[in-house]
């Protein structure tokens, strides 16, 4: 019985549906997980602690955050002690180990990865509570690098049905990420907000297009933060948006090895105990960047992913506005010491400014101070290089250069490369500007919205100029949703009309003072969401002065506006709390209000009501008087 349920199990690993997942995974488990193998001895490898300290001490300014480093395995100097051991059905497997002390996590690059049909390929902790892979055919290339593996011991196995006599890849390097040395998850600063608390609600699609970066540079890692961006196709191009002091000198091998760990957050405002999955990509080409000082440059660099995005992700491609316009509030989405997905907050306008420089309107940079919200007072830290700056409108203004901003110094700033500069303003070359790569069919526009890849998901979504008027006044709505929309359908409570079928809604009025919700369902044909903004329209009472004050000096008259309403026929009635009429008059009229002197009321409260063209509305009015001295 025990063989025929090995059988099976060796049947799911090769025959199994394929099902793509973070990294071109397939879906299986290590042959090691049906077979009690024996224990695979590690290659223990020490590591010069003084040499690390010696590294990240010594990096550039602006510098992003120090990870940790790569040992090589190529060199002759560390012998893979690999084992090869035949399974059931002529299944041979080869494993091996690595064991740094003192490490943190681990993963490992590779040359000339090139598995056959059938082949798998898996990375895991001793204890399997972490298992990477299987990476397939799907995975070959020159270059290939893993995501990380936590602790300080990792395990490779290498599944075939036909032993080859070399195996099918080189074991090139193993990145060690040390403690004490290179940051990563729980590292944050206390003060920082997850992404999914109240504060990033407005932005969940903003953030499925944020990455942590784990970038190499010769035999050095370090952190960064980045994004996908839309370009005028539409059509899911993987560009990267990141800063170009991340990496700076990094080789076309280096990006190659580069890891982009997508979706990587907490699910809700907690900071998680265990560290959460990720979606993982590797290696990126550059395409552009700034490369003149950044007294005059705008620090930007911009990659294309070695692989394309599956439709199966439902990734963001974020929207841009190069227009130069200056954000007047939004947020930044970072990872900040290579820590989980985290968002800050900004309420006061940026400014434009020199890279700790003075502040000019021709200056590359916007300068941010940050505002505490209810979930914390989120900064940026080491780790938050490169990580795009949002406007109100939800669209990239520029990318994370540097600045003071910390958990003990909150209201420091922090500078971000404009996108309007690193568009076409760093130099004439395209490998100098943004433009060629993201307006590659030359439509001129200033501002693009963001893309969701591959999805029939919908996303109900609206905005408006204002959210509190008088009464009598208009509101415009600006439909905001995404998908493969066919049918809206607005609700305004207290609003004429009370509901519209239209992709932009016509202006919407409201009469009467109060605090209405608005809603929205978007519909295609075979999906739906829904949107429901409660008290989001605010309709103030539009009587003044209110309190009126009897004997106050320039208190003569009281003033109703009426909006664009017409005020031909306009009469006003004054009723007591016990509704008595103790005033009826025709009032002096306006452009835009009706005035009336309040002359013989006493103080108390009452009822003003107006009757324009048939058109009645009641307001409350109060009437107090100066106490004697």
């Amino acid at each position: 019985m025990k063989k025929y349920i090995s059988f099976i199990l060796l049947l799911s690993l090769f025959f199994t549906s394929e099902q793509i997942l973070a990294q071109l995974h397939v879906k299986g488990n290590p042959v090691a997980s049906a077979y009690h193998f024996d224990t695979v001895i590690p290659v223990v490898i020490n590591i010069d602690t003084a040499d690390i300290q010696n590294r990240k001490q010594n990096t550039e300014n602006p510098a992003p955050e120090f990870a940790g480093i790569t040992v090589s395995l190529s060199s002759g100097n560390i012998k893979t002690e690999g084992r090869w051991i035949k399974a059931e059905n002529n299944l041979y497997v080869w494993r091996a180990a690595f064991k740094v002390t003192g490490a943190q996590s681990l993963n490992l690059y590779f040359r000339h990865f090139s598995l056959k049909n059938n082949d798998r390929l898996f990375l895991y902790s001793p204890d399997m509570h972490e298992v990477l892979g299987a990476f397939t055919k799907n995975n070959n290339g020159n270059n290939f690098a893993t995501g990380l593996i936590k602790g300080n011991e990792l395990v490779i196995e290498y599944s075939t049905v036909s032993k080859p006599d070399k195996l099918p890849f080189d074991l090139w390097e193993l990145g060690v990420i040390m403690e004490h040395f290179g940051r990563g998850f729980g590292d944050a600063g206390s003060c920082e907000v997850p992404v999914n608390c109240d504060e990033g609600l407005q932005w969940q699609r903003q953030k499925r297009g944020v990455s942590r970066i784990l970038l190499k540079e010769s035999s050095s890692l370090f952190w960064c933060t980045g994004s996908l961006v839309n370009n005028t196709k539409v059509d899911g191009k993987p560009y990267f948006l990141t800063a170009n002091h991340c990496g700076s000198h990094a080789t076309e091998a280096d990006y190659n090895d580069w890891v982009f760990d997508f979706d990587y957050e907490s699910a809700d405002c907690n900071r998680p105990a265990t560290e959460p999955e990720k979606l993982t990509f590797t290696g990126a080409s550059l395409i552009a960047r700034g490369t003149t000082p950044r007294s005059v440059n705008s620090d930007f660099k911009l990659l294309l992913l070695n692989e394309d995005i599956p439709d199966e992700y439902h990734m963001y491609f974020n929207g841009w506005d190069r227009s130069g316009d200056v954000p007047q509030h939004g947020v930044v989405i970072h990872h900040p010491e290579g820590d989980i997905k985290f968002i800050s907050t900004y309420n006061n306008p940026a400014v434009s400014s020199f890279y700790y420089g003075s502040e000019n309107p021709d200056a590359p940079f916007w300068k941010v101070i940050w505002s505490e919200t209810a979930n914390g007072y989120g900064v940026t830290e080491g780790g938050s290089s490169g990580s795009p700056l949002f406007n109100e409108d939800g669209l990239i203004v520029g990318a994370l250069t540097g600045g003071d901003a910390s958990c003990i110094n909150n209201t420091g700033p922090d500078y971000f490369g404009k996108f309007s500069e690193s568009w076409d303003q760093n130099g004439i070359s395209e490998t100098d500007q943004l433009k060629p790569w993201l307006d590659p069919i030359n439509s001129g526009v200033t501002s693009l919205t963001g893309f969701y890849k591959g999805t029939n998901e919908l996303i109900a979504n609206f905005g408006s100029g204002v959210n509190k008027i008088f009464s009598g006044n208009y509101i415009k709505f600006t439909n905001l949703s995404e998908g493969n929309i066919t049918e809206y359908h607005w609700q305004f409570e207290g609003g004429i009309p009370s509901e519209s079928f239209d992709k932009e809604p016509e202006l919407i009025l409201y009469k009467n003072p109060g605090t209405y919700r608005v809603k929205l369902v978007v519909r295609s044909t075979d999906n739906a969401d829904t949107l429901i903004r409660n008290d989001y329209i605010t309709v103030l009472g539009n009587i003044y002065p209110n309190p009126y004050i009897i004997g106050k000096a320039n208190y003569s008259e009281i003033y109703i506006l009426t909006g664009d309403t017409p005020l031909d026929n306009a009469k006003v009635y004054v009723t007591d709390i016990a509704g008595r009429t103790v005033l009826s008059l025709t009032p002096h009229i306006g452009s835009n209000a009706i005035s009336f002197s309040p002359t013989g009321l006493q103080a108390g409260t009452y009822i003003v009501t107006t009757i324009i063209n048939d058109d009645v509305t009641s307001y409350k009015l109060v009437i107090i008087g100066i106490k004697s001295e």
